[in-house]
């Protein structure tokens, strides 16, 4: 669940800036009510293998190297970006601003379809399988119902999507209680995408209580993703033509990339997998990345997955690595369109930074 969280300090100057892979989201900016110590209300549901692995720094833990394909996790108290977030003595938080999307969710239906396609080819063999794929005489895929699941939040397992934003939701009403009085009801904002009006909906629940709606406590406003309602701050890159057709240096370049970086990582383990199960005869670049995302999307839906440990360390820092390209080039710093979309949200934002909090308290994109 990526998250980028502004808070405007009354007499500071002051950024924080809160993502899955930086810093705690988890810091409470109170000084009186901060707690040195504030568990993720998740951790006492984490399998051992998480909780066991953050107690040292120095294990290689699968969760930091999934390439943003995984659940939340939160960062190493002992991390020098995860220190103490509260504002200034003489300093109190009067204006946050969030911008997020879903939390954890099941494959998309592409993907999911990749999935389902390898895994159907897999099962024609009529072979048993050896080795690290051993476990693949007896898995079933994480859902038996694609049609229903594939894009959406995940419900099960410590990692559920819908826990996540419960979760955050919380935690927000614990750090910034005192401004959820200061006005009427709370408009907030969620593209029209159903995986992200649910991470809302648990997000206000947790936020504003289970009763949010019929209070009357807040309002979402669910904002269409489509071309005809022009440019948009939560989804600009299904409105902007020329990212969307430029095929050399728009949306479709984070592809390109990323296929290029995995003919050069992939053939080495399909030498491997292949020499331990023959009957393959050949595994695709495109199945060697689809394997290693089953790794994370199980773990988002069942806590574990057996995918993980077919792959060595080095493996996993490769499909790391080939997530961060897709993005870089697909909307990042390597694309020369993805300033200017950023900028709707952040011009947006900067006003109402700058006009303080008679402009209101609380502003949440999802």
């Amino acid at each position: 669940m990526a998250l980028l969280l502004l808070e405007l300090k009354t007499g500071c100057a002051s950024l924080n800036v809160n993502h899955t892979s930086s810093i705690s989201r988890d810091d409470i900016s109170t000084p009186a009510t901060r707690c040195a110590t504030w568990e993720n209300l998740l951790d006492r549901l984490r399998v051992n293998g998480d909780v066991e692995a953050r107690k040292s720094q120095t294990r290689w833990n699968i969760l930091h190297h999934l390439g943003g394909n995984g659940p939340w996790i939160k960062m190493s108290e002992d991390d020098e970006t995860a220190q103490n977030v509260s504002p200034p003595l003489g300093c109190f938080i009067d204006q946050v601003h969030m911008i997020s999307r879903h939390a954890e969710r099941y494959p998309t239906p592409s993907v999911g379809r990749r999935h389902l396609s390898f895994l159907e080819r897999a099962r024609n063999l009529k072979s048993p399988f050896n080795s690290s794929l051993e476990f693949l005489n007896n898995w079933t895929y994480f859902t038996d119902n694609p049609e229903r699941d594939f894009g959406q939040l995940t419900t099960t397992g410590p990692y559920a999507g819908a826990l996540t934003a419960f979760t955050t939701g919380v935690q927000f009403r614990t750090r910034y209680k005192d401004l959820l009085g200061l006005g009427s009801s709370i408009r907030f904002w969620a593209s029209d995408s159903q995986r992200v009006i649910d991470s809302a909906r648990h997000f206000a629940a947790g936020l504003f209580g289970l009763d949010w709606e019929t209070r009357g406590a807040a309002e979402l406003e669910i904002i269409p993703e489509i071309f005809e309602r022009g440019a948009n701050t939560l989804t600009p890159g299904n409105t902007c033509r020329r990212y969307l057709e430029d095929s050399d240096h728009g949306h479709e370049n984070g592809y390109t990339m990323l296929g290029k970086y995995q003919d050069l990582y992939t053939p080495g383990i399909s030498q491997r997998l292949v020499a331990e199960n023959p009957s393959f005869g050949n595994l695709s670049s495109t199945e060697i990345y689809g394997m290693q995302e089953m790794c994370g999307f199980e773990i988002m839906i069942r806590g574990h997955s057996s995918w993980c440990s077919v792959f060595t360390e080095d493996d996993r820092s490769h499909f790391e690595y080939a997530r961060d390209i897709k993005h870089y080039y697909g909307s990042g710093p390597g694309n020369p369109y993805g300033g200017a979309m950023g900028w709707l949200w952040l011009n947006a934002t900067t006003e109402l930074l700058q006009a303080g909090p008679e402009a209101g308290s609380l502003f949440f994109s999802l």
